[in-house]
């Protein structure tokens, strides 16, 4: 496999033939929560990366004999030191990869294990029911979130931005987030009136904002990326990006934010604003469930379903603007 095309997304006004005249909407500050979505305007991030397929690592034939159950990947993250942890949940287990993503073991963590997240160092916040613990990546327990505020026992995913953590659960067939501070001691919870992927994809369908308190979410409904506030409130709607059809996963980084399609083969590009946006051909990023950024080495780490694996590429961006 070589290097992967771009395709920058046209304008809206080019699906329609020309039919109507659409006025071109006003420049706006996209840090408001007044901001009604639609009316953000659209440009095309030019020549905004490429992606080089590297290698593609198998997960669910890595150490069989350690396996009691099918293998259930329900989360992947990065850490700095170069290592990718791959939460089994079916047998209880993580599986860590050194930085050339050659297997390294596998430990067992005997809790009820829902999803993950980096946290820092060597250190990983798994979402447990009911609980966020902190485990080094050799099992180790290290501790716990205070319980003064309760992890809801429905919980799906959790993030974390090295400030907050976030962590999506379900009442009623109605999405919720709870904010948690780093050491537990501030709390906040809200509803979310967007529909995610189905759970039986279990993706990792939010990423916290590095700097600013906003939550970036994959929104099926709107077939478009949301824009948060801690508050619910939606900022701003990502623009139609051609291979946006049902948004699974996503990830920040480089001021960009990464997403892929359970339905398409496309990883899609788009500005912290929302109004850029650009789409890449990737061969194997259709059922994508979990995709992550490994810093260290500028690669782009996407697990799918497709014969269960990891698929790693190099990240050619484009430097940075004056």
């Amino acid at each position: 496999m070589g290097q992967c095309c771009c395709k920058p997304v046209v304008d809206h006004d080019d699906h329609h033939d020309d039919k109507k005249s659409v006025l071109e909407p006003p420049e706006v500050d996209v840090s408001s929560s007044s901001i009604h979505p639609s009316i953000l305007s659209s440009q095309s991030i030019t020549n905004p990366c490429q992606l080089t397929w590297v290698t593609d690592v198998p997960v669910h034939n890595v150490d069989e004999d350690e396996m009691q159950r099918e293998c259930r990947v329900s989360g992947l993250c990065c850490l700095d030191n170069g290592r990718t942890v791959v939460l089994d949940r079916n047998n209880q287990t993580i599986m860590v990869f050194d930085p050339e993503f050659e297997y390294a073991y596998r430990q067992k963590i005997r809790k009820q294990l829902i999803s993950l997240s980096h946290f820092e160092f060597d250190d990983i916040a798994i979402l447990e029911s009911g609980a966020i613990g902190f485990f080094n990546i050799s099992g180790k327990y290290v501790t716990r979130l205070p319980r003064r505020f309760p992890v809801c026992k429905s919980s799906k995913a959790i993030t974390f931005n090295g400030t907050w953590f976030a962590v999506l659960y379900t009442i009623d067939n109605k999405n919720h987030i709870q904010i948690y501070s780093k050491t537990g001691s501030e709390y906040k919870d809200f509803s979310l009136n967007i529909q995610f992927t189905k759970r039986k994809y279990r993706s990792n369908v939010m990423v916290l904002d590095k700097t600013d308190d906003f939550l970036y979410v994959s929104n099926m409904s709107e077939k478009c990326v949301s824009c948060v506030n801690f508050l619910g409130e939606v900022i701003w709607n990502s623009l139609a990006v051609d291979h946006i059809t049902h948004p699974s996963c996503l990830v920040v980084e480089g001021g960009f934010i990464y997403c892929c399609d359970w339905m398409n083969k496309g990883v899609n590009l788009l500005s912290l604003d929302g109004k850029r946006s650009s789409s890449i051909c990737v061969d194997g990023a259709k059922k994508a469930r979990f995709i992550a950024y490994q810093r260290k080495k500028s690669q782009l780490i996407i697990f799918t379903d497709f014969k269960y694996k990891l698929r790693i590429f190099d990240v050619h961006l484009p430097p940075e603007e004056p």
